[in-house]
Formats: C-alpha cells, structure tokens, sequence
C-alpha cells in the first residue's frame, strides 16, 4: 500500500478523530510497523529535502503517536533540529530527548543556542528542552554543554542548566 503526501498530512486529523489505536490503523490500512516505520523515514527526508513545513508538522504527530524510534529517525531528527525553517523544534527536542543518545549532544548544544524568530523570550521553552535532554543524556560533552547554558544570559535557564549539572553531581 503506498502512502502519499495527501495520506501522510490527512492522517494526524484523522486518527484525532477517530481515536484509533496505532495498531488498529495500521490493520485497517494493511500496513505492518516496519513498512510504516520505513514510510515515515522516507517522508521525513522528503520534508527535510523539500522543506515541507506542513509534511513535517504531521511526521512529528505520527513519530509521537506510533512512538516510532530507529536510528535512521533520530539521524533525522537530529539534523531537523538546526534547521530553521520549520516550527517544530520544541516536539524535535521531546522525541529526541526519549533516545538519550550521544550523538544528539551537538545539535541539543547547537539549538540551545539559536535564536528563532518565530519562538518569542529568546526561545526559553526550547533551551529548557536542550538543557534537560543533555542532563539526561550526561555525558562529558553534553555536561560542556550544560556548562555552557549554566552561564545563559537568562537566570532561569541559567539555573536550570545548573540544576542540570548538580544532579549529575557536577559542582561549578
């Protein structure tokens, strides 16, 4: 069964409507997780390539919604997240902060530090997404970043990022 483009951004209202578990979806729609899973990765890239902010908005429902994980979708998420022309970043951050991984440390560091246009009060909800993601993450490149965040201009995300590094028992 192919999935278009018209499919992929109808499905996130339709499933709000109709309440289906993914499972019950996915049997309607005869598909099994691995070809789904496959279909969202391949529409992921095809919205990063083509900068479907639209596309995009209704992947990231879907990721939540199925609690799609791979690899190759964190790879993607990770690169989505310093792109700037989407509005998604603060549910990019909450999917990625699920992985713990390691090599999302960079782009957590690299977004805690955008300003975005379209994120008013210098992106606090963003940076306080980062900063907790890379205390959960804790290794020594993300503490660099904590440390780094525990010095933000804004006193609150300050201490959170301090908060952050106690509870990894760094003390500055």
């Amino acid at each position: 069964m192919n999935i278009d483009y018209t499919e992929i951004n109808n499905t996130a209202v339709f499933l709000i409507k109709t309440g289906l578990s993914p499972e019950e979806f996915l049997k309607e729609k005869g598909l099994s997780p691995n070809v789904f899973t496959d279909t969202i990765i391949n529409f992921l890239k095809e919205s990063k390539e083509k900068t479907d902010s639209e596309t995009l908005d209704s992947l990231v429902y879907l990721i939540f919604y199925f609690d799609l994980k791979s690899d190759e979708i964190l790879d993607i998420l990770n690169e989505l997240l310093i792109e700037t022309w989407h509005c998604k970043h603060e549910d990019i951050v909450t999917l990625i902060d699920e992985y713990r991984s390691e090599k999302s440390v960079e782009y957590l560091k690299k977004a805690g530090n955008m300003k975005l246009d379209y994120l008013p009060d210098e992106s606090f909800a963003l940076v306080s997404k980062c900063i907790h993601a890379l205390g959960n993450i804790g290794n020594e490149c993300a503490i660099e970043g904590l440390i780094q965040l525990s010095n933000h201009s804004d006193s609150i995300l300050s201490f959170k990022a301090q908060k952050q590094l106690k509870r990894l028992n760094i003390i500055l």
